[in-house]
C-alpha cells in the first residue's frame, strides 16, 4: 500500500492499494483546508454548507453527490 501525506498540513493527499482491482484514489481538498472530495462516496463531492461568521457547523459535510443532504442532531451527531 501506497500512502500520501501532506506533513505540514496534516491531511491525507492519496492512497493505493497494489493490485488492478484497486485503484489510486486521490482525495481533495478545498482552499479552506476541509476534504472535498473522496473517491467511494457517491460521485465523489462533499458539499459543505456556506462558510463564514454566522455559518452553523461549517466544517460538516452538508450532502454527498448522489446521496443527497445530512442532517444532525443538537450534538452534532
Amino acid at each position: 500500500m501506497l500512502i500520501e501525506y501532506e506533513v505540514e498540513l496534516n491531511r491525507l493527499k492519496s492512497s493505493e492499494m497494489r493490485t488492478p482491482a484497486r485503484p489510486a484514489q486521490m482525495f481533495g481538498h478545498a482552499a479552506a483546508g476541509y476534504l472535498a472530495a473522496k473517491p467511494g462516496a457517491g460521485d465523489g463531492v462533499l458539499r459543505y454548507p456556506p462558510q463564514g461568521k454566522e455559518a452553523k457547523r461549517p466544517h460538516a459535510v452538508d450532502s454527498i453527490g448522489g446521496h443527497g443532504r445530512l442532517t444532525y442532531d443538537a450534538n452534532g451527531n
